[in-house]
């Protein structure tokens, strides 16, 4: 009996003295990013900041700026996103913030493409200048997809958009997902269409092939 005992004081102690390494272990790679945060500076270059971060997790450039996007999760539900933006191959600026982090992975989102109808626009105005800015200002901080499309979905059950909005959402979409994105936005411009404006912001000169493909057949059964 006694030995049982023992056996299970033992495992006991095993098992807590794991778990106390582990949280040491996560505690030191918490630390560690985030000193290697306080070591980026302006000038560095693009090698400087691998050496320092490593690849970056999301990677997105439009007219000679450069923006590296890298998530870092640690301990109790709390992850750090980092954004570090480049001009001519060196660092113009960083921004760093903390995020909280669902316990269980969403699933992946399925973007609908919404139908280019006149009643898809009956209650919604356009979007005015300081509604577009705050609204891009929280979707680029959006923590993954499924928050960027209720944002979305949020904004365009009471606004449209120009073609410049649509084209700056894009551009602070994930690449992977741009032109699904892309195609969610166009049927909600209104007034003059530059569809070669949003077409410039996607990555892919395949993605642009078909992001043109898109807007012939929306285009042409326009009622309006």
């Amino acid at each position: 009996m006694n030995k049982i005992k023992n056996t299970l004081k033992s495992m006991r102690t095993l098992h807590q003295a794991v778990v106390l390494g582990m949280a040491i272990v996560l505690a030191g790679c918490e630390t560690y990013q985030a000193s290697a945060i306080m070591r980026i500076h302006e000038g560095m270059t693009q090698q400087d900041v691998t050496n320092l971060l490593g690849s970056p997790d999301f990677r997105r450039f439009n007219n000679g700026v450069e923006e590296w996007e890298y998530r870092q999760y640690g301990t109790f539900q709390k992850a750090r996103t980092i954004l570090v933006s480049f001009a001519d191959f060196k660092v113009t600026g960083m921004d760093s913030f903390a995020t909280p982090v669902s316990q269980t992975p969403a699933p992946a989102a399925v973007i609908p493409v919404m139908p280019a109808t006149p009643s898809a626009f009956r209650h919604a105005t356009l979007m005015n200048g300081i509604e577009h800015n705050d609204f891009i200002r929280e979707y680029r901080f959006a923590i993954d997809r499924d928050s960027r499309i209720r944002m979305l979905d949020g904004m365009l059950q009471k606004h449209n958009l120009t073609s410049e909005q649509c084209a700056e959402i894009v551009d602070k979409t994930p690449t992977i997902d741009q032109l699904k994105i892309a195609k969610k936005l166009y049927p909600y411009i209104r007034g003059e269409r530059n569809s070669e404006q949003i077409i410039k912001v996607l990555f892919s000169s395949f993605d642009q092939d078909e992001m043109r493909n898109f807007i012939k057949e929306q285009d042409g059964r326009q009622l309006w």
